[in-house]
């Protein structure tokens, strides 16, 4: 008998296709998306799974016939995740309907409600029903007795959501007005919590009161409909409310009607035309689902309502759990209701028509939540790469991971994603604004961002719009209403200022041209020339000095001469502060930072605006974290300061508020700085101790509060907690591949400098050789001996991913990064090592190959012909490149092989790793197609 989830699972995944792998519900707790119920009312309980496919969702279901079981149905579904799956009396006939929810959006599912006949799976809900949250009932009332009701939730603006309750009647779903005075009090109690908190929301006071209505309490509603049409709001529209008011009792009265007409009764269909059922304009497709309404019997957090934003909010009480059903569908997999026709498989549910069915979250609930734009970017390592989407506060993917990489949602509620190497911008619903065909996208400012495309710079607007006329060869981020941007003249940049509408304000002419704040800018003339310029650049004054910085509280660094000190003029051009500093930074609230040593060393001290020191010259470094805040920092070592600092918090006026603890310290923002210590993570508040009300995270990096959740980003791996520091989302540690097989994270890291995730093989039945490939994994991944508390000279990292995976073949990415501490840049590393997982054979270059063939030849030559004609290749050195070697760098993707080379062997640093394409076809007379490499994922 199968006693125990876990191998009815088990026996699911015998039925799967090869490559498939199992859906999953997050609710209340991840597990596979499988539910066993009997379906048809024989008695005996059918299993059904949600599986996933190249991309694609399926449901299988499998009945039990004679010994074995079979499948009996395999439909394709829409989405990209499963969100419900339950099962529940809803069309009345004969068993139960199997109910299930993909996910199409950020907030959105496709509701199915299938029925199990002859023939498979008949999905009987009407097209496009689309949800957010829903609760699933037998309610009491006259009608449908037995028969599950359906309450929806369905969102229009802000918090406000309008809700019916429907049930199925004739083949298609109708009001349930007989179940209105049971269900719709709940929403009053919702509605009522949200007009007391914003009683000038008239949107609140509208749905209040058609919830009001439904539920009887018709003097209720009348002043409801009055206090939200006195504030005149342009929504609800005044034809919205009238409609409403006419439900009122003495206005149906009125116009000749009845409160209960003649149809209704019979029908138990409510017949007015102008319900709020049909009042809501522009509204989503029908259904929009969720979650248990305020104080529901069914308290349970069983609902796997992940595509509400909500959906992870866990209710405070378990003591009801399904009154009539329990919360795991597999609970009951021992009980026996006839003859057991499940052998050794399995076991019987005993599900009556009355089994209740699925509770959400209660909308109470949403009070708490902030009314913006709530998602945020988050990363799943698959066997394609790293995969971004953007999670909802609760840890939900409420946008499916698929770009390449995502940025966070600005304030005006856009995001850039990368997708195939190029960067776009997406809405709060994942739709384009601007499709992904831009080298890099800069954050907008003044409803602005700049792009980069192969024509040069440009600039878009909210709209995915080009202001510009034409491509730049730079353009700035716009400040006060205009944009830096050069063109080449005479062999020579020259700068100019765009406005807002992408015209050119003022007209290229300037060496250097620095942003505008408060309608003035500095500008650089020619040498030994600057100038203060207005928005029209007309000049204000002239500086005839080396060089002039930026403007600051009315101040400017400058130098008389080259090589000179600094010191400060007033924006008239009169010497403020006499040249003393080696280097001199803008003020900012009355104050400077200055250095006073020469050479490498740093001296760094605080003046005000008068010169005098208000911290002497004496650290290694001083950041100006706002808010009256510094972050003073001595060298980790006196003979070495490019080694970094370990800082202390004090005030503007120079008082010390912590001692020298922390390795790093962030700008302070909203009374909060993050700061590391090299072992804990944390926020303090302006006193520069620890912050009261938030975690400590293990590990080192940057917090960043994003209300309601913390975004940690600490020892190269994202997470959102809570402020309790209950973990809201990870990154996951294993990567599933198939069958048994499954890669595992480990993270190694012996001292603060020295940080390294790799990659763990699992599942091959050949423990020794499995053994075998782990060690060589741990030694290639560069996991040494490294002593814990001693200062190293560089910093390293390495990092991993699933490069490809196809069959037998595992093509794992090893990444480093080696930084030795104080020099320009790092050195990256990267390495593939092919990996068979069903034998642990690893595989080189060379095995790709019939013996005895030409291949570095003739792979040599195509590499050559291609820096030769790709003009993507223009970079590579003139001459540098002499042909592959044997054991050339390379992986395999399904139809082509990459070979690469590192940096500086061909190509400058910046070029990374150049990396040549050479498709299978090209070379099938080469490879050794009954090889075993080849084998590994050609079978």
């Amino acid at each position: 008998m199968i006693a125990n989830q876990s191998r009815i699972i088990q026996l699911v995944r015998n039925y799967l296709p090869q490559g498939a792998e199992l859906a999953v519900l997050d609710q209340p707790i991840p597990q596979p998306a499988v539910y066993a119920a009997d379906l048809d009312g024989d008695g005996y309980i059918e299993i059904a799974a949600v599986y996933r496919l190249q991309g694609a969702l399926y449901l299988i279901m499998l009945k039990h016939s004679g010994n074995r079981w079979e499948p009996v149905a395999n439909v394709k579904g829409p989405g990209y995740r499963v969100s419900l799956l339950i099962a529940a009396p809803i069309t009345g006939k004969r068993g139960l309907n199997l109910v299930v929810g993909w996910q199409v959006g950020s907030i959105w599912s496709t509701l199915s409600i299938y029925e199990l006949t002859n023939n498979g799976l008949r999905d009987v809900a009407p097209p496009e029903t689309n949800f957010s949250y829903i609760e699933v009932e037998d309610m009491p009332g006259a009608a449908g007795q037995g028969q599950a009701e359906i309450a929806l939730w369905q969102h229009d603006t802000g918090e406000a959501y309008r809700v019916q309750v429907v049930i199925w009647r004739n083949g298609a779903f109708v009001p349930a007005p007989d179940a209105y005075a049971y269900y719709f009090p709940k929403a009053v109690r919702y509605y009522e919590q949200q007009v007391r908190q914003h009683p000038d929301y008239a949107f609140y006071w509208y749905y209040l009161a058609d919830a009001q209505l439904k539920s009887g309490m018709q003097q209720q509603a009348a002043a409801s409909i009055r206090k939200g049409r006195s504030l005149n709001k342009p929504y609800p529209t005044e034809a919205q409310w009238q409609e409403l008011e006419a439900q009122l009792p003495s206005a149906r009265a009125t116009a000749g009607l009845e409160a209960d007409t003649s149809a209704e009764r019979e029908t138990g269909v409510d017949s007015n035309p102008n319900s709020v059922l049909n009042a809501v304009p522009n509204s989503v497709p029908f259904m929009e689902l969720a979650s248990h309404p305020p104080d529901s019997p069914y308290t349970s957090v069983y609902t796997n309502m992940y595509t509400n934003p909500y959906a992870n909010m866990y209710m405070n009480t378990y003591n009801n759990l399904y009154t009539n059903m329990p919360t795991n569908p597999f609970a009951n997999l021992n009980a026996n209701l006839h003859a057991d026709p499940f052998a050794d498989l399995d076991a019987q549910i005993n599900m009556s028509s009355n089994e209740a069915i699925s509770a959400v979250v209660n909308p109470e609930m949403l009070k708490d939540m902030p009314r913006a734009v709530s998602l945020f970017p988050a990363s799943v390592k698959t066997t394609s790469g790293i995969r971004w989407g953007f999670i909802d506060s609760k840890g939900a993917m409420a946008l499916r991971p698929q770009y390449e990489y995502a940025f966070d949602f600005q304030t005006n509620g856009l995001a850039v994603v990368q997708a195939h190497g190029h960067n776009g911008l997406i809405n709060a619903s994942g739709q384009y604004v601007a499709k992904p065909v831009y080298n890099s996208i800069s954050p907008f400012s003044e409803g602005r961002a700049v792009v980069i495309d192969n024509r040069g710079f440009r600039v878009i607007d909210e709209k995915g719009r080009f202001v510009t006329r034409k491509a730049y060869g730079y353009i700035g981020s716009y400040k006060n209403g205009r944009a830096v941007f050069s063109i080449q003249s005479g062999g020579q940049s020259r700068y100019g200022y765009l406005d807002l509408q992408g015209s050119e304000a003022i007209a290229p002419q300037f060496v250097e041209a620095g942003d505008f704040d408060r309608n003035k800018a500095v500008v650089k003339i020619k040498d030994n020339e600057y100038a203060l310029i207005g928005l029209d650049g007309a000049r204000l004054a002239v500086y005839p000095f080396a060089s002039v910085g930026p403007l600051g509280d009315g101040l400017l660094s400058f130098q008389e001469k080259a090589q000179g000190k600094y010191g400060y003029i007033d924006e008239k051009g009169t010497v403020v502060i006499q040249p003393a500093f080696t280097d001199a930074l803008p003020f900012q609230d009355g104050r400077a930072v200055v250095n006073t040593a020469e050479g490498y060393k740093a001296t760094y001290g605080l003046i005000d605006k008068q010169g005098g020191y208000i911290i002497q010259p004496s650290y290694n470094e001083i950041r100006i974290l706002g808010e009256q805040r510094l972050a003073l920092g001595k060298a980790i070592h006196a003979d070495k300061p490019y080694m970094g600092s370990i800082f202390a918090i004090a005030d503007t006026n120079g008082q010390l508020l912590s001692d020298f603890v922390y390795r790093d310290v962030s700008d302070f923002r909203k009374g909060l700085a993050s700061v590391t210590d090299g072992k804990q993570t944390y926020f303090i508040d302006r006193s520069g101790k620890a912050a009261y009300g938030f975690p400590k995270v293990e590990g080192s990096g940057t917090l960043i509060w994003q209300n309601p959740l913390i975004q940690a980003n600490i020892d190269q791996r994202l997470t959102y907690l809570n402020r309790a520091g209950r973990i809201v989302w990870q990154q996951n540690t294993v990567i599933p591949l198939r069958l048994t097989y499954k890669v595992k994270e480990i993270k190694y890291k012996p001292n603060r400098d020295y940080l390294v995730y790799y990659p763990q093989l699992e599942g091959m039945l050949d423990k020794a050789a499995q053994q075998r490939v782990n060690e060589l994994l741990k030694e290639k991944s560069n996991v040494k001996p490294v002593p814990a508390d001693t200062q190293l000279d560089s910093s390293y990292s390495g990092d991993f991913e699933v490069a490809f995976f196809k069959q037998d073949l595992l093509v794992l990415e090893l990444n480093s990064y080696n930084f030795p501490f104080g020099a320009a840049h790092g050195m990256p590393g990267k390495m593939h090592v092919h990996v068979n997982v069903a034998n642990g054979h690893t595989y080189t270059l060379n095995d790709l190959f019939r013996p005895g063939s030409n291949y570095v030849q003739v792979l040599s030559d195509i590499v050559g012909r291609q820096i030769k004609e790709d003009p993507q290749y223009s970079y590579v050195f003139p001459g540098s490149y002499k042909g592959i070697k044997p054991n050339q760098p390379f992986y395999v993707t399904d139809h082509a092989l990459h070979l690469y080379f590192y940096p500086y062997e061909i190509a400058p640093y910046v070029a990374g790793f150049p990396t040549f394409t050479i498709p299978f076809t090209e070379i099938m007379s080469l490879i050794a197609v009954q090889g075993e490499f080849w084998q590994s994922f050609h079978k």
